[in-house]
């Protein structure tokens, strides 16, 4: 029998759909659509469940079949309970419940960190994991201050990368930055008027590049703490870059660097 929209574990899912200090406390998340479930099992990041509309297509039967392969129990639920706990555009017929993994320590040789600095908008900070996953950067740090990483809106946005980067919260970013110099790492922080363009920056070996708010950029506090600041040089008429742009640029120099 399907699940209704009333049934105990889909008050759970709208749980953790809405409210991140849940998440932290189960370790659990939401995961939305086939794609971004797909790379969950490739990446072997342990699945709950997996819940599925009545309205799924074949591929998402195929999907399933291989997830009960793997003994990972799928429900059923009524139509439009799950578009009910989704606000994307285009909601999804399947969703999984996935397991919040345990970051690796962050040591020498882990290239470049990114370190989100009171960072509140979901689709920039999934966009950065991406990003970071896609140069080779193994560790995204979001400080207490910026949105939950396993909020949906961040999961979407990341497009499966999530799976792929570890992802660290920090109660203390400027003094978890300083760790990161104890062991070796140089800090950068990102402005409209750094001291160094980002192209011309030595960021080869262990480097950690901070990205700011979207309105106010990097705080004080971070600015004190970082070794220099990088800019990326824009026409004159335009202030500055998005968030996530700006952290792209900086990852796939930092990587071409290190190609060379």
């Amino acid at each position: 029998m399907a699940l209704s929209g009333k049934s105990d574990k889909v008050k759970r899912l709208r749980k953790l759909a809405h409210k991140a200090g849940f998440r932290h406390v189960e370790g659990l998340f939401l995961v939305e659509g086939r794609n971004s479930i797909e790379a969950a099992l490739r990446s072997n990041r342990k699945l709950e469940a997996i819940y599925t509309a009545p309205n799924v297509t074949a591929t998402d039967l195929r999907l399933i079949e291989s997830a009960e392969r793997r003994k990972i129990p799928t429900f059923e639920v009524e139509l439009g309970v799950l578009e009910s706990l989704q606000d994307s555009v285009s909601p999804q017929p399947i969703l999984a419940v996935a397991e919040i993994k345990k970051p690796a320590s962050i040591e020498s040789g882990s290239s470049t960190v990114v370190l989100l600095d009171d960072l509140r908008d979901p689709g920039n900070a999934g966009t950065i994991i991406r990003s970071a996953h896609a140069s080779g950067a193994k560790h995204v740090v979001f400080s207490k201050e910026s949105v939950d990483p396993y909020n949906p809106k961040v999961i979407r946005s990341s497009v499966g990368s999530i799976f792929y980067v570890d992802v660290h919260v920090c109660d203390n970013l400027p003094i978890f930055s300083e760790k990161l110099k104890s062991r070796g790492y140089r800090v950068f922080s990102t402005a409209a008027d750094g001291e160094e363009v980002y192209y011309g920056a030595n960021l080869v070996g262990d480097c950690a590049v901070v990205v700011g708010n979207e309105a106010h950029g990097v705080t004080d506090e971070m600015r004190e703490v970082a070794d220099s600041s990088l800019r990326i040089p824009t026409k004159s008429d335009l202030e500055s870059l998005n968030a996530s742009m700006a952290a792209t640029l900086i990852l796939f120099e930092a990587m071409r660097q290190r190609s060379l």
